[in-house]
């Protein structure tokens, strides 16, 4: 697991969630962004352990939280080929696991260099 603040990594979960065209006013954008901050935490737990979890957060069912987060990924046109996904295969696991991904290298610390 890797050490980070919940405030700033979902801010930084936002900004690249409109980097990529998400749009901000729908509640799918704010379920994403805490799915993804989940996965950053937890990061072998399940899509459905994640789902459930930001559902309980924001008080909905599992099943309007799945709707939510799909309909604002097909709301950004440009999504799949920014993350390199073959549109058939862009659902809201597999994009929030991606973006995790990309978030995780953006705050994991560098590598250490070695002296040769």
């Amino acid at each position: 697991m890797i050490n980070f603040d919940y405030e700033t990594t979902i801010d930084q979960v936002r900004n690249l969630l409109l980097d990529y065209e998400i749009p901000p006013h729908l509640v799918g954008f704010n379920l994403i962004a805490e799915a993804v901050t989940i996965k950053l935490a937890k990061p072998y737990s399940s899509i459905k352990d994640i789902y459930s979890a930001v559902a309980a957060g924001c008080s909905k069912t599992v099943e309007a939280v799945i709707r939510n987060v799909n309909y604002a990924i097909k709301q950004s046109y440009n999504l799949g080929s920014i993350l390199n996904i073959p549109k058939q295969q862009i659902f809201g696991g597999r994009v929030i696991s991606i973006l995790a991904i990309h978030i995780k290298s953006m705050i994991a610390p560098p590598p250490p260099c070695f002296a040769g």
